[in-house]
């Protein structure tokens, strides 16, 4: 999916200000490494891990998400293994969630 694609549901003033946000999930999304070094640096499974990443940042449009900066900051933390307490719980609601949505059809 391209870039203008999967952000085309926000408004012109949300990607305006979303720039930022939205260039750094772009990024997140391309990366191929990062769930592996959550799964490995917090001892979770690479799938639940990956759903996560996919549900919080590749299907917002689907889910009518709007990209957030720390959010995405907090993932890059966590993919380094420096994530704060705040980074490991966000990212535990995430597997959550995405396991509640996507796995369970909630």
């Amino acid at each position: 999916m391209t870039t203008q694609k999967r952000w085309s549901y926000l408004s012109d003033l949300e990607l305006k200000y979303g720039r930022d946000a939205i260039d750094k999930y772009e990024i997140i999304i391309k990366r191929r490494s990062d769930a592996k070094n959550i799964a490995e640096n917090y001892g979770l499974i690479i799938e639940d891990v990956k759903r996560a990443k996919n549900y919080a940042f590749a299907s917002c449009a689907k889910y009518g998400f709007y990209p957030d900066v720390d959010i995405a900051e907090a993932w890059e933390r966590l993919s380094l293994g420096q994530g704060n307490n705040i980074d490991k719980i966000l990212l535990m609601h995430e597997i959550l969630e995405s396991n509640l949505v996507v796995g369970k059809g909630m």
